[in-house]
């Protein structure tokens, strides 16, 4: 039997915790975006409206913590929209947090909240993984509801070597990483990776501005909000060990950055940036893109995760695409 409790304090994020990490390790769906420490953050600095945070316990195994909906409620054109915690913009991936083992229960559960407790006009649910089970199981429980593809997710399976890896590109691309890597060593040149929280903190500033020369849409993505999203989160990513900054520095100087997502035997590319004026013969962007893929694979992860975005340079790397969908349904098309 499972007990539906539906919360509206953020302290929930920090109270919760402990057992929401413990939840997602058990989860079908598990990424970084999904943790309290992300959506905390990103409530905090981004978000706005209602919390509404179901949580699903089963009473007869000690009230133990077996599915987490984290929706929060917002107006939007006269109408109460309900949606993840994070959507949209900068989280790439979102998912209701359902034990393995309590799929069926939890989703028919939800599927009474969402129906007579849960006050909304619509239903946005974005942002979700090619491989969410969320999507078959409101799709069963919602005829009505309609899917659309939002964005593709390019990313590389990884090999166990960086050599398998270049072999499995197109002649044109190995040939080119090669090329780029010998032009590099004929400069005074370092790849510096930063971990800590303290260091984390000094460098955000360079990081920043690297990523606003990259283009003028980057440029105009810092806005206050964004910034105070930035300084908060990365910090604190860095302290659960979740964070790889990455610079190129040519010459002493930081040319390129990375901001990497360590998490769950992946490699996700969050943010990056270069100036397009300096050091433009080296290609620094590519270099350290080349550079953190080599990493991920002498770390032995699995997966490299260029997050949302058809970038052409994501596909010269070997990266395949899949799509992130979005879900949404009219509160008038429920057949209550």
């Amino acid at each position: 039997m499972l007990k539906v409790q539906v919360s509206s304090d953020p302290s929930c994020f920090s109270s919760l915790a402990g057992e929401w990490l413990n939840l997602l390790d058990n989860s079908p769906s598990n990424y970084i975006f999904q943790t309290p420490q992300f959506l905390h953050i990103w409530w905090k600095s981004l978000g706005s409206g209602k919390l509404q945070i179901v949580t699903f316990r089963d009473v007869e195994k000690d009230n133990h913590l077996v599915g987490i909906a984290p929706f929060f409620v917002h107006p939007d054109n006269h109408r109460q929209v309900l949606s993840f915690v994070g959507c949209v913009n900068v989280s790439d991936y979102l998912d209701v947090i359902i034990s393995q083992n309590y799929l069926q229960e939890v989703y028919a559960k939800l599927a009474q909240q969402l129906q007579a407790h849960l006050f909304w006009n619509k239903l946005y649910l974005c942002s979700l993984p090619e491989q969410s089970e969320t999507i078959e199981w409101l799709k069963k429980l919602f005829p009505k509801l309609k899917q659309t593809q939002q964005d593709v997710s390019p990313a590389i399976e990884l090999p166990k070597s960086w050599d398998d890896y270049l072999n499995s590109l197109k002649r044109k691309q190995r040939h080119e990483i090669k090329r780029k890597q010998r032009r590099l060593a004929e400069v005074e040149h370092e790849f510096e990776l930063i971990t800590s929280a303290e260091d984390t903190q000094r460098a955000t500033n360079d990081f920043i501005r690297l990523h606003k020369l990259s283009s003028a849409d980057k440029h105009d993505f810092w806005d206050h909000r964004h910034l105070k999203f930035f300084r908060q989160l990365l910090p604190t990513l860095a302290k659960r060990g979740w964070l790889k900054l990455y610079f190129l520095k040519i010459r002493n100087e930081r040319a390129a950055t990375m901001l990497v997502f360590d998490y769950h035997n992946q490699y996700l590319l969050y943010n990056s940036g270069f100036d397009p004026k300096k050091f433009k013969e080296l290609s620094t962007g590519n270099l350290l893109t080349a550079h953190t893929i080599q990493e991920a694979i002498r770390l032995g992860r699995s997966r490299y995760d260029f997050l949302r975005g058809d970038e052409e340079y994501k596909f010269r790397f070997g990266a395949q695409p899949h799509p992130v969908w979005d879900l949404s349904l009219e509160a008038s098309a429920l057949d209550l």
